[in-house]
C-alpha cells in the first residue's frame, strides 16, 4: 500500500511544480512590465527590476497623453455591442442544428464550420470596400456589422445542446411548449456554463481586437483603446527615444480591463457550472 501512495504524492508534487511553473512564465511577464512602468527612463534603460521610486505619474501621463477616456468607451460600447451579436444568433442557430430537423441541415453546419478555415485578413477588403459604399466607415456600424455571429461559436453551442436529452424536449412539447419555450425555458438554463464561456472568450477578443478597428476607424469618436495604445507609442516616438515605462503604463491601462474579466469570471463560471449540474 505504501508504493501506490508515495507515487500518488510525488505525482501530486510534481503536478504542483509544473503549475507553478506555468504560473511562474505566465505572471512574471506582467510583474516585470508593472515594474518598468513605474520607472524612469534612465532605469528602464539600464534594465533595473525594482525602481528606486514609484513613478505613479507614468500611468498619469500615458492616460492624459492620448484621450484614453473616450477610447475605453468607445471599445466598451463595441465590446459588448459586438459580443452580444455574435452569441445571441449563434444560439438560435445552435439549437436549429442540433434540436431541430430540417432538409440539408448537415450540409449548412458543414457550410458553418467552413467559415472557421478562411483568414480573416481574407475579408478584410470586401468588408472595407462594402462598409464604404454604404457609407458605414468611422462608425460603430462599421466595428460591429462584419461581427455578427460566430462559426465556432455555433459549434460550441451546438455540440453543448446536442448532449442534452432529448426527453426535455418531448416533454414540454407534451405540456404545450414550442420551440423557443424550450430553448429559453429549458436549453439555455442547462447551458450556461458553454454560453458564459463562449460569451468571455468572444468578449476578451473585442476588447483586444486591433486590425479592423484599425481599418474602420478614422476618428477619436470610433477609436478603440488598442488603437490609442498604438497611437501613445507613435506619439512617444515623435517626440524622442521611445519612452518605455509611459507606454507599459499605457499597456497596464489597457491590460487592467481583461485581468478584471477574468478575475470576475473565475467566479461566474464556477456559480453556472454548479448551477448547470443542479438544473441537469
Amino acid at each position: 500500500m505504501r508504493t501506490p501512495s508515495r507515487l500518488a504524492r510525488a505525482l501530486s508534487a510534481l503536478q504542483g511544480l509544473a503549475a507553478l511553473g506555468a504560473g511562474c512564465v505566465v505572471l512574471l511577464p506582467l510583474a516585470y512590465s508593472f515594474l518598468v512602468s513605474l520607472a524612469t527612463p534612465a532605469e528602464a534603460f539600464v534594465g533595473r527590476l525594482v525602481p528606486a521610486t514609484p513613478h505613479w505619474e507614468n500611468h498619469l501621463s500615458a492616460w492624459n497623453a492620448v484621450p484614453f477616456g473616450r477610447y475605453y468607451l468607445n471599445t466598451l460600447v463595441f465590446a459588448l455591442v459586438s459580443t452580444f451579436a455574435a452569441v445571441f444568433p449563434s444560439i438560435l442557430a445552435a439549437y436549429a442544428f442540433a434540436r431541430l430537423q430540417f432538409p440539408l441541415q448537415n450540409l449548412f453546419f458543414a457550410l458553418f464550420l467552413a467559415t472557421l478555415m478562411i483568414p480573416g485578413h481574407l475579408t478584410l477588403i470586401p468588408n472595407y470596400l462594402t462598409l464604404a459604399r454604404l457609407d458605414l466607415l468611422d462608425t460603430f456600424w462599421a466595428l460591429i456589422l462584419p461581427l455578427v455571429g460566430n462559426g465556432y461559436a455555433v459549434f460550441l453551442l451546438r455540440q453543448q445542446f446536442r448532449a442534452l436529452p432529448r426527453e426535455i424536449d418531448e416533454s414540454a412539447r407534451i405540456d404545450g411548449a414550442g420551440s423557443w419555450t424550450i430553448l429559453w425555458r429549458l436549453v439555455v438554463p442547462l447551458s450556461l456554463p458553454a454560453i458564459a464561456t463562449t460569451a468571455l472568450f468572444t468578449l476578451i477578443s473585442r476588447w483586444n481586437a486591433y486590425l479592423w478597428p484599425l481599418i474602420a476607424t478614422d476618428s477619436d469618436a470610433t477609436r478603440t483603446v488598442q488603437i490609442g495604445l498604438a497611437r501613445l507609442m507613435a506619439r512617444s516616438a515623435e517626440e524622442s527615444a521611445l519612452n518605455w515605462p509611459v507606454i507599459l503604463a499605457g499597456s497596464w491601462i489597457v491590460l487592467l480591463p481583461t485581468l478584471t474579466f477574468f478575475l470576475l469570471a473565475d467566479r461566474l463560471l464556477l456559480r453556472f457550472a454548479r448551477l448547470g449540474a443542479l438544473l441537469r
